[in-house]
């Protein structure tokens, strides 16, 4: 990382604007929070992927998507009920994104 060019502007402060992309319950979602967790990251990687290649910028997080768009920032979340679920009934599935890897 380098510091900024003291003779240019840093870029403005851009407030995300948050959505939620809320999937159908399906008994296709893997079983524990884990597989949940690395298959919503696979969506945001390939999500990615699309939307460069129409020349839209996009960055990755484990937990989200940022868009890039004519000046405005999109912040792309997935919901699936079934890891809200086990996360709400058994504290044992709870597991920090971080910890994904």
């Amino acid at each position: 990382m380098s510091l900024p060019n003291p003779t240019t502007a840093c870029p403005p402060f851009v407030k995300a604007h948050e959505m939620v992309c809320h999937f159908e319950t399906s008994g296709k979602w893997p079983e524990d929070v884990r597989g949940i967790l690395r298959l919503k990251a696979a969506f945001y990687l390939a999500l990615k992927e699309e939307l460069q290649s129409m020349h839209i910028l996009a960055k990755v997080n484990p937990e989200f998507l940022d868009i890039v768009r004519n000046g405005f920032v999109f912040r792309l979340r997935f919901f699936v009920p079934k890891e809200a679920k086990m996360r709400a009934t058994n504290i044992s599935f709870w597991v920090p994104a971080q910890a994904m890897t």
